[in-house]
């Protein structure tokens, strides 16, 4: 997780065209949730819909990170969210609470 803590700190990630394929706050929140850091997760997540507000991805892995913690009442908010930042995409994307 360190090189990408560090991408984050040192902006790496707003080149162009991209160095990294899938935003870097994306990349370690998901990394952060899997290796059981659910709150730390959360706080990537967040700062991640600051600059970029509606990002499905990030609306999910923060969901799934409140669930993690055990906040259901955020998670369902986030859940909310995803699926109002969804509703106009191919497919069936609707987010249910677990």
């Amino acid at each position: 997780m360190g090189i990408l803590k560090q991408t984050l700190e040192n902006e790496f990630y707003a080149t162009d065209p991209p160095v990294w394929y899938v935003p870097s706050r994306q990349l370690l929140g998901n990394a952060l949730l899997r290796a059981g850091r659910a709150a730390e997760a959360i706080v990537v997540f967040q700062e991640d819909l600051r600059g970029h507000p509606k990002n499905g991805w990030s609306l999910k892995g923060l969901a799934e990170a409140f669930r993690a913690v055990g906040d259901l009442t955020k998670e369902r908010e986030a859940l909310q969210q995803l699926n109002q930042a969804w509703r106009w995409a191919d497919g069936p994307r609707r987010a249910e609470p677990k």
